[in-house]
């Protein structure tokens, strides 16, 4: 892996991380942000500041790196 995909992997991880973190420690923007038709806004919330973590972590490993993509991708869209 060159240098540059190198530190933009890492700027990807550290990004997803410290937002899944965000989402834990202050919950209230990210609770406002979601449709009012979705139920439990507050775990949905939970689930995916963790979510954001775990993916986070994932892409710096390379046996899960295309699968934390994916997860990263379906959590953008989503």
């Amino acid at each position: 892996m060159s240098r540059v995909k190198r530190i933009f992997l890492y700027l990807l991880s550290a990004n997803l991380c410290y937002v899944g973190f965000a989402h834990l420690l202050s919950p209230d923007f990210f609770v406002n942000i979601i449709p009012p038709g979705l139920p439990n806004p507050e775990w949905l919330n939970v689930l995916s500041g963790l979510a954001e973590i775990v993916i986070g972590v994932y892409l710096l490993e390379p046996r899960t790196r295309i699968y934390a993509a994916w997860g990263a991708i379906a959590l953008a869209i989503a």
